[in-house]
Parts: C-alpha cells; structure tokens; sequence
C-alpha cells in the first residue's frame, strides 16, 4: 500500500494527477490532504514531514477524533450490557459503606 498525503491540486507522485476516489483526511487553512491507501509506518513518515501549524491542527483534530470514537465505544458497551457488573459492583460498595463522598 502507499500513503500520498499532498495539496488537493496534486494527489501522489505525479503532480499533474488527480487521483479520483482520494479522500480528504485533514483540511488545513492553506491546503486540503488526501489520502489514497496507507499503512501505519507511511502515516508516521509523513506526520513527521507536516509543517509545525499543520501538525497543531492535526493534533486538534485527532484529538476530537478520539474523544468520539471512545464515546461511541462507552455508549456501545453501556448498550450491550459490559459495564453491568461494575455498575452493580459500586451499587453494592455504596450501600455497605465503602465508598466516601469526593
């Protein structure tokens, strides 16, 4: 697999190609990037590469990004039942006295 992340004009190694079916995956004020296939080292190599501001953004981002996805997963695991046992657990030290008011 290979990761072209490049302004939205020129996507991959060929700057006169418009790569049809790239995706954006980050928008910055001065350019848009896209991402055709990658694997995780090539993400790494061209984080390192990110201009300083971008990088910021970049971390905004994927910070927003993954507050989500833990949210959803919580909401999921609530829904099927996974913290039922935890939750009966606190119940049950509360009642016997084993918790203290933070």
């Amino acid at each position: 697999m290979a990761l072209w992340i490049c302004p939205e004009q020129s996507v991959g190694p060929d700057p006169n190609r418009h790569v049809a079916g790239a995706e954006i995956i980050a928008k910055t004020s001065r350019e848009r990037y896209f991402v055709v296939m990658s694997t995780i080292r090539e993400i790494e190599d061209a984080i390192r590469k990110l201009p300083e501001g971008d990088l910021v953004e970049l971390r905004a981002w994927f910070a927003e990004f993954d507050a989500e996805q833990w949210d959803r997963q919580f909401d999921r695991d609530v829904a099927e039942g996974r913290l039922d046992a935890l939750v009966e657990e606190a119940l049950r030290d509360a009642r016997e006295g084993r918790c203290t008011d933070l």
